[in-house]
């Protein structure tokens, strides 16, 4: 798929962007759920072009699965001419559109309509929060959860209790140190 043009069109690929999380989101009721059964869609958070921030913290990925197939079923791979997925610059509300948007190294989940970035660094600290961001709002806005355990980088966070909301986080760097703690 490194051949593909949808691919050489996305802006995550055009200088070095890493740091990144993508998240599936399967809530149809959601401002980016699937629109139908064959479209899977994606929130792309944070990370670094060449080594600085980006220029949009958040992106909408929209995958069509079914042009996905066909184009990599096809003898001439590559010349799909971007049918197989759309992204979109997200555009927030009010000045919560600040928090975080330089962040990298973070972890991310969705529960739900709601998106959670957690940790991470940004503007020279590591961050002691977790954005949460609600997509199935008309006028979506992040809002800050403040808790210290949240001020690592490379971590992990997984669902554990989807109907509770609940989740493990493991691992990272935390003050400078690989830590394999868990909460």
């Amino acid at each position: 798929m490194s051949n593909s043009k949808s691919l050489h069109h996305s802006p995550l690929l055009k200088s070095g962007f890493h740091g990144h999380t993508v998240t599936p989101i399967y809530d149809e009721k959601s401002a980016f759920g699937p629109s139908n059964s064959h479209t899977s869609s994606f929130l792309v958070f944070g990370g670094l072009v060449n080594g600085t921030p980006g220029a949009s913290a958040l992106w909408h990925l929209s995958v069509d699965a079914a042009q996905l197939a066909q184009m990599l079923s096809s003898p001439s791979i590559g010349s799909d001419q971007g049918k197989w997925c759309t992204w979109k610059p997200v555009t927030l509300q009010s000045k919560s559109n600040k928090l975080g948007t330089t962040r990298m190294g973070h972890a991310a989940i969705c529960f739900g309509r709601t998106l959670y970035i957690v940790g991470g660094y940004s503007d020279g600290a590591y961050q002691e929060n977790s954005l949460a961001l609600n997509t199935g709002s008309e006028k979506m806005r992040w809002r800050q959860l403040q808790n210290s355990a949240f001020a690592r980088v490379g971590h992990s966070i997984v669902a554990y209790n989807e109907s509770r909301e609940e989740a493990l986080m493991f691992g990272g760097t935390w003050k400078g140190e690989a830590t394999n703690s868990l909460f």
